[in-house]
């Protein structure tokens, strides 16, 4: 089960990480690994809204120099 567990959230970004969602560009506030829901803090407003995780897409960091 653990084995699982940890698959799982390898296809999950992590808090924190940017990422990009049906309603705009925001950071990570929470995941929910099993049922595989992510709760975003949105960018444009502050709020904060759930979505699945394949409406989730992570933002590539810049390069560093």
């Amino acid at each position: 089960e653990q084995a699982l567990y940890k698959e799982a959230r390898k296809s999950l970004p992590k808090v924190g990480h940017r990422v990009t969602t049906p309603q705009g560009d925001g950071r990570v506030h929470e995941i929910d690994i099993p049922r595989r829901i992510v709760r975003v803090l949105l960018s444009s407003d502050g709020s904060i809204e759930t979505f699945k995780a394949d409406e989730v897409q992570r933002q590539q960091s810049p390069p560093r120099q």
